[in-house]
């Protein structure tokens, strides 16, 4: 089983983190959670989410066992640090809340994160993060 790791330990990687946890009661996953790249270090603190935060993305390693999702909201930012992963072999999943509703005939690229109740509608293509 591979395991994921989220990029960005703050606000919305936390809340991904939740998100995780719904896509895991499932029983349809197909991973299970590392914990966070951030580089502030000290982005957890007092907070305990129950992973830690395994090092800053400027020293990070990529382990070519592990998924990633990117949880920086400013999308250039998250670009940037997505392609950069991904050059060196990191693998992008689609994160899908199990209350998303992704219709037919939707083209998708990798890196994208549907929140509960989101969606995507027939014949849209969603291209990488």
């Amino acid at each position: 089983m591979k395991e994921l790791i989220i990029i960005g330990a703050g606000g919305f990687g936390r809340e991904l983190l939740s998100y995780a946890h719904d896509i895991i009661n499932t029983g349809n996953c197909e991973w299970r959670i590392k914990g966070f790249l951030d580089d502030n270090l000290k982005a957890l603190n007092g907070i305990d989410t129950g992973y830690p935060i395994l090092g800053t993305l400027t020293e990070h390693i990529v382990d070519r066992d592990a998924l990633y999702i990117c949880a920086i909201g400013d999308g250039k930012i998250r670009l940037k640090i997505c392609r950069e992963l991904q050059s060196k072999g990191a693998e992008f999943i689609n994160f899908i809340h199990p209350t998303a509703r992704i219709r037919e005939r939707v083209t998708m690229g990798v890196g994208n994160i549907f929140c509960p109740n989101s969606g995507a509608n027939p014949d849209v293509t969603v291209g990488d993060f």
